[in-house]
């Protein structure tokens, strides 16, 4: 017997059909904004690349060097396909940050909240069918960069080691065998925990945007105030908050990884234990900022309710 969804889940829901619905004539409206972000994107790479040229073509002949600037060029269109892709990341997360601070205030601003509440559908189920709506005019964006991030980082660690392995081919002897035998170990095994990580940073990040937006929104009273809100909010919890939160979690990585490190007589140990014990401090505080916003959430929620 298969699982029955939630009604909120389809976008057949009333709710979740007039938010798609506004969100589609939105983004008809706006959409083109995202045009120029990519074009500087463009732009600034390209400016790159003509700006090495002239190092490019006064390389020699020879074999190496051709293979060196084929490296350089490969890697100038690598990074060119991983600057748009954290730009189209980043416009998609404004959108749905922006999607979400203006939904309830929406319904507030058109007196259509008391309305809604007069349906049979819960609050929650109010917002859950909004949010998913809204997530839903994104899902091809957020799953396409995702995408580019999860087939990138193993390609980029086939680079370093083709790069390692090309180095030691032109010059033998350069890379001693146990440092090559020890870098690629380090890559290999380093993939799945970074990957794993990139998705449930991916999954975070979304799920603080709406929490911040959807708290926002339920504290406004208009479109223009809670966008006005979500700047302040955010330049408020990105300066005084996340910020030194990132530092002192940097500091504090440093610290003990470079402790157990030295204490093992291991870099290579330091190095990990300093990644690992970042990566982990990072999530565990983007989890604690977004159960924050949503108690406070649900704190107005019921003030709206009653």
């Amino acid at each position: 017997r298969p699982m029955k969804l939630p009604a909120w889940v389809s976008p057949a829901h009333p709710i979740a059909h007039r938010e798609a619905v506004t969100w589609r004539k939105t983004l008809r409206k706006w959409g083109w904004l995202a045009i120029p972000m990519i074009l500087l994107t463009l732009i600034s790479s390209a400016c790159s690349l003509v700006g090495n040229l002239p190092l490019l073509l006064g390389v020699g002949q020879s074999a190496e060097n051709l293979i060196l600037a084929g490296v350089f060029l490969a890697q100038s269109v690598a990074q060119t396909i991983w600057n748009l892709n954290n730009t189209a990341a980043w416009i998609v997360d404004v959108a749905i940050g922006l999607g979400m601070t203006i939904t309830i205030a929406r319904e507030r601003e058109t007196q259509n909240w008391d309305l809604l509440r007069l349906t049979p559908v819960s609050v929650n189920e109010i917002l859950l069918a909004k949010t998913t709506a809204i997530l839903r005019q994104f899902r091809w964006p957020l799953l396409l960069t995702t995408l580019v991030n999860t087939l990138g980082l193993p390609l980029l660690g086939a680079v370093v080691i083709g790069f390692m392995l090309l180095l030691n081919t032109i010059e033998p002897g350069l890379i001693p065998q146990n440092t090559q035998i020890t870098a690629i170990v380090v890559v290999v095994l380093s993939l799945f925990p970074t990957l794993l990580f990139l998705w449930l940073n991916t999954l975070l990040n979304i799920a603080y945007n709406c929490s911040i937006g959807l708290a926002v929104s339920c504290s406004a009273r208009t479109q223009a105030n809670a966008v006005a809100f979500s700047l302040v909010a955010h330049f408020v919890l990105n300066t005084f908050i996340l910020t030194p939160a990132f530092l002192i979690i940097l500091i504090t990585a440093g610290a003990f990884g470079g402790l157990a490190g030295l204490l093992a007589d291991s870099p290579l140990l330091a190095i990990i234990l300093i990644v690992a014990i970042f990566g982990i401090l990072f999530l565990v505080f983007r989890i604690a900022a977004i159960i924050v916003a949503v108690l406070y959430m649900r704190r107005r929620l019921q003030r709206l309710a009653e």
